[in-house]
């Protein structure tokens, strides 16, 4: 018996959707990453103007 082969078609299909998906999936995790940046460094700013010791507003 022999393993079934997909067509060069095929593999050039699933390479083309990966990149697609790449293509959308890396910028929006990009300003992902910036968002949760923003927010973990605003938060911080506010503890620290509330006077709270600085070690404990990182926390």
């Amino acid at each position: 018996m022999t393993e079934h082969q997909p067509p060069a078609e095929h593999e050039a299909t699933v390479g083309g959707r990966r990149a697609v998906r790449a293509a959308i999936w890396l910028p929006g995790l990009a300003v992902a990453t910036g968002a949760a940046a923003a927010t973990a460094h605003g938060l911080y700013e506010v503890a620290v103007a509330s006077r709270v010791p600085a070690g404990i507003a990182w926390l």
